[in-house]
């Protein structure tokens, strides 16, 4: 089950590639090699320019814990990314996402944030080809990131 929305201006002519693609996931792993990894449900992608994109991959939960949100933020070639129009936005067919920042959010059981998200600087790459996505991300001085979906 796929849903799609638009956010920011309608489009009144053909294509636009500013707006919001949010789907269900299959086997999305998120790993980290500090051996820390989580299973996502939801994948939402917000292209905000032509060539800024972030691809936000949430982990829901019922229990205390909330939901867990891990964001990457990077730039792409033209033309790839979402082609969105007034009935709504659809992903591009390839996309090569260069991978400049990531963040995380923890919200709790009520919907407020456990912190302050923390932005860093990271460098990687993301792949889309498929139906299947691929991310490899060093993230600072932090740990590398590993993240396949498939939708």
């Amino acid at each position: 089950m796929l849903t799609l929305a638009l956010s920011g201006i309608p489009a009144a002519h053909g294509r636009d590639d500013f707006g919001r693609w949010q789907g269900l996931v299959q086997d999305c792993r998120i790993e980290n090699d500090s051996h820390q990894g989580w299973s996502c449900q939801r994948l939402e992608i917000v292209q905000t320019s032509d060539a800024v994109l972030s691809l936000r991959f949430w982990r829901h939960r019922q229990d205390r814990e909330g939901q867990r949100r891990l964001q990457l933020i990077g730039v792409m070639p033209a033309g790839e990314g979402l082609d969105c129009n007034e009935h709504g936005c659809a992903l591009t067919p390839r996309l090569n996402l260069q991978v400049t920042g990531l963040t995380q959010l923890q919200v709790n059981g009520r919907g407020l944030a456990a912190a302050a998200p923390a932005g860093l600087e990271a460098s990687g790459r993301c792949q889309w080809l498929h139906r299947q996505l691929r991310c490899r991300i060093q993230s600072g001085k932090g740990p590398a990131w590993s993240i396949t979906a498939r939708l």
